[in-house]
């Protein structure tokens, strides 16, 4: 049997446009790609190498800054600062 092993680091930087119709509030949005991108994930790798491996997705950071809101430390967006 062949054994090995990846690991790896996927960085998804979304840019969603503030008139974007149909989109969550950015704390809705959040919650809802935090509970579901892992195993999104998972799947995708999954259908493209089948039943030869088994695969977890460990989600380590995960935010969204509102503009509008300030940014996401806390400081105020374009324009205030």
């Amino acid at each position: 049997m062949i054994t090995g092993k990846y690991v790896g680091t996927v960085i998804i930087d979304f840019h969603i446009p503030d008139n974007e119709p149909h989109i969550l509030p950015p704390g809705e949005l959040e919650r809802e790609l935090r509970k579901n991108l892992a195993e999104e994930l998972e799947e995708l790798i999954r259908d493209e190498l089948g039943d030869v491996s088994d695969i977890t997705v460990n989600i380590q950071e995960f935010h969204l800054a509102d503009p509008r809101a300030g940014k996401a430390d806390g400081t105020a967006g374009k324009g205030g600062e």
